[in-house]
């Protein structure tokens, strides 16, 4: 058979074996795209599935709005629809230019959001299988069926690779699929082996991976950095090659450095939190966790449960086939070009994996009493946005990409001699042992049929609701209810932002990662709805025109308040069963608020022109007059669920206190502390009251979360007025009160709970004290 028919065969072979693997993995996905996510909940089971679909949601909005600002004329890419008036809303997230820019094209055929982020899921599995079958042809060098045989099993093994499971909800890390195909082009131009074209596609890949997540960026900088370091430790390095390679550096890391404005601006700002201090060493054992997390198994597939678990282990098969690789260190019987581009893979490779595994642990790592910093915490400190990362744990994807091209390297030293070599006699023994180990790594891979759910219930009603406000002129839309808690808020706005892909009104509502500070505000205010003061309030800070609200969703008491007449002075424009549309009415003052708010320059009066100067001695008998506290305080896991209060508060005096605006500095706000019944004290914050308080009694309604630990507690409370930064005592006596928190702990056991845990406990603040104001008044006092 003539060479170009045999690459027709592999080509072949190797499509069919990406389709069908799809096919099986998908196929519940396949049977309703358009209207169906991945059930991460069956997946992953509740509570962690139920939260991960919020993701699902928001990256399915990023897709949507990326798209559509790529094609929409004046459309501002970071200024997208959703956290209205926030500038650069899209930068609280990934912006998933890569994924929009391969998906571009499917926009010609449908604007059907949900379908277009299932088809971006299933080609990160198919770019993910090609890119790891031409990297294992190119480092196998060969033409032989066994190297195209690996190649193939090497493509389905990376597909089936435990980490995706554990990634599904997170796109932009699902799009490590380019890792394989750079790494091979990286090293093939480095060991002079390449050309311009190479260099070319190297130019267009790595652009495509760096535009598709910071976490992907950094983990693909890192790995092409040690693949240069090694073969040039080995090879040395010419003037032509570091010409090819200039172009592929140079153009894919300028264009990132030009979309990452928005996220260095907003970090400037201090809207895009520093997630890991690396001067702050995280708690628990992190080495422990990372080898758990890692560890090899040998579960069959009549071992494996029907379901999937957030892990990143590598299956034993593919680990021993890996750990053969190093053969290559020794040698073999291949040509000599051969040999040192397997011999460099495999030191690079490897050496990457290591880096991986250490970048895992965090910034720092405790062995007995000692304390060592890590490659992290020196990426933190010079690296721009690193210090951003949420979780380490997810450099376990290199390791999890890499290992297959490692394995199919083991593979080709374990096989080669043995059928390439064999007498004819042999050659079926031969062959007959690269089908054992083909099947001893198929035995191994975890295989299972991904369950789907429909993405929203069937609902002509909200469909017809959403219809109409796309007819309706174009304005601000929020939408009800918008929950104070984020584990309720979350699934409703992220549900909000995909609908909103119908209609592209800019929205109030909004999910992502670092959410800009007007939005707290808005949703702080938004629970006096459809009081007036709230409807007033929101027309002086926005320019809200439209509010959508969904009948079913709402509390009993609420909904009553919605359905009268003209609640809080707004006008129905629609109404079905779902729910009803309001208009605003156009105002004098409307939006007046809005540059300030979303402006964080330091102002010297706040948004209703009160002065934020110290306030004078105000007169004897006021402060807090009853605090209410209402059910138990809840939690789930190491969340605790934040509500409001409800506080009656004199002001004596004959001035307004501040208290309503988006910068803290000058406004009286609530001190709160939890104490436990030793007086101990546990929690301490600071909540914003979110109204100006005029002279006389006000009812005002601040939010707070309790400790995350269920049992009895002295809740005290008290009013300061924010000074330089720091809260300042008001001279009013403090109130207190015994509350009962309850909550729901997940107790799964496994490592990525007990690393939550330790980040939980990383990012509380200590109070600093040890006693509330309450409990020192009250030991202060003379016994009787």
């Amino acid at each position: 058979m003539s060479k170009p028919s045999r690459e027709w065969i592999f080509w072949a072979l190797l499509g069919a074996s990406i389709t069908a693997w799809i096919v099986f993995h998908f196929s519940a996905l396949m049977a309703c795209m358009g209207t169906c996510y991945v059930d991460l909940g069956g997946i992953h089971g509740y509570p962690v599935g139920y939260l991960e679909l919020d993701d699902t949601r928001l990256n399915t909005w990023i897709l949507a709005w990326t798209q559509h600002a790529l094609v929409t004329p004046g459309a501002s890419l970071f200024d997208a629809n959703a956290l209205y008036p926030a500038a650069s809303a899209l930068a609280g997230s990934e912006h998933l230019l890569g994924q929009a820019l391969i998906t571009l094209p499917l926009r010609a055929l449908t604007d059907n959001a949900v379908l277009i982020y299932g088809v971006a899921l299933m080609a990160s599995y198919a770019i993910l299988a090609l890119s790891t079958a031409l990297c294992v042809r190119w480092l196998l060098g060969s033409s032989s069926p066994l190297s195209r045989g690996i190649a193939i099993v090497a493509a389905i093994v990376a597909m089936a690779m435990p980490w995706r499971a554990a990634e599904l909800s997170h796109l932009q890390l699902l799009w490590a699929c380019w890792f394989p195909l750079i790494f091979g082009l990286g090293l093939r131009l480095l060991l002079r082996e390449g050309s311009w074209r190479d260099s070319a596609a190297l130019t267009v890949v790595l652009t495509l991976q760096l535009l598709s997540s910071y976490y992907l960026a950094y983990m693909i900088t890192f790995g092409l950095g040690i693949t240069a370091l090694v073969v040039i430790a080995l090879n040395g390095i010419d003037r032509p090659t570091l010409a090819r390679l200039s172009a592929p550096a140079l153009i894919p890391y300028g264009i990132l450095g030009l979309v990452s404005i928005p996220y260095l601006s907003r970090a400037a700002r201090g809207e895009i939190v520093v997630t890991l201090d690396p001067e702050k060493p995280m708690a628990g054992n992190h080495l422990g966790n990372a080898i758990e997390m890692l560890m090899p198994r040998l579960d069959t597939l009549w071992q494996q449960n029907a379901g999937f678990e957030i892990a990143f282990f590598i299956p034993a098969s593919v680990l021993v086939l890996a750990l053969v690789s190093f053969g290559w260190l020794r040698g073999g019987a291949v040509p000599p070009a051969d040999k040192t581009r397997r011999r460099a893979a495999c030191l690079a490779l490897w050496i990457a994996c290591f880096f991986s595994f250490l970048m895992t642990l965090g910034s720092h790592i405790s062995l007995g009493e000692s304390t060592f910093k890590l490659p992290a915490y020196w990426a933190a400190q010079f690296l721009p946005g690193f210090s951003s990362l949420r979780a380490p744990h997810r450099w376990a994807i290199v390791i999890g990409t890499l290992m297959p091209l490692l394995a199919a390297l083991g593979a080709a030293w374990l096989l080669e001699k043995r059928v390439d070599g064999a007498t004819r006699s042999g050659a079926g023994r031969s062959l007959g042992m690269a089908v054992v180990v083909a099947l001893l790594v198929a035995i191994n891979l975890p295989w299972n049929r991904l369950p789907a759910l429909r993405a929203s219930e069937e609902n002509v009603a909200r469909d017809s609701l959403y219809q109409k406000l796309g007819e309706l002129p174009f304005g601000p839309v929020l939408e009800l209810p918008w929950h104070i808690d984020s584990l309720t808020r979350n699934p409703a706005d992220s549900s909000y932002m995909v609908a909103s892909t119908e209609h592209w009104r800019p929205l109030l509502n909004g999910f992502t990662a670092h959410l800009p500070p007007s939005f707290f505000l808005l949703n702080r205010i938004a629970q006096g709805l459809p009081g007036a003061s709230a409807v007033k309030r929101l027309g002086n800070l926005t320019d809200l025109r439209w509010i959508v609200v969904h009948w079913k969703e709402l509390g009993p008491g609420n909904r009553q308040a919605w359905q009268g007449p003209r609640p809080g002075g707004l006008r129905a424009v629609y109404r079905n069963r779902e729910g009803a549309i309001f208009e605003l009415p156009k105002r004098p003052s409307s939006g007046d608020w809005m540059q300030a708010l979303v402006d964080d320059s330091p102002r010297p009066l706040t948004l209703g022109g009160l002065s934020r100067e110290a306030l004078a001695d105000p007169p004897a008998g006021g402060g807090i007059l009853s605090l209410k506290t209402g059910p138990p305080f809840r939690y789930m896991g190491v969340q605790p669920l934040f509500r409001p209060l409800e506080l009656e508060i004199r002001n004596p005096g004959s001035t307004t206190w501040p208290g309503l605006d988006v910068q803290s500095e000058g406004l009286v706000q609530l001190r709160y502390a939890f104490s436990d019944l030793e007086d101990r004290l546990i929690e301490t914050g600071n909540a914003p009251l979110d109204a100006d308080l005029p002279p006389g009694v006000s009812t005002v309604s601040p939010v707070i979360g309790a400790p995350t630990r269920s049992g009895r507690y002295r809740l005290c409370a008290e009013l300061v007025q924010i000074r330089a930064g720091l809260p300042k005592s008001l001279p009013f006596e403090p109130i207190e009160v015994e509350v009962e928190i309850s909550g729901i702990a997940e107790n799964r056991g496994d490592a990525l709970e007990r690393l939550a845990i330790a980040y939980h406990e990383y990012r509380r603040e200590s109070p600093g004290e040890k006693q509330s104001r309450c409990a020192r008044e009250r030991s202060a006092a003379p016994r009787r």
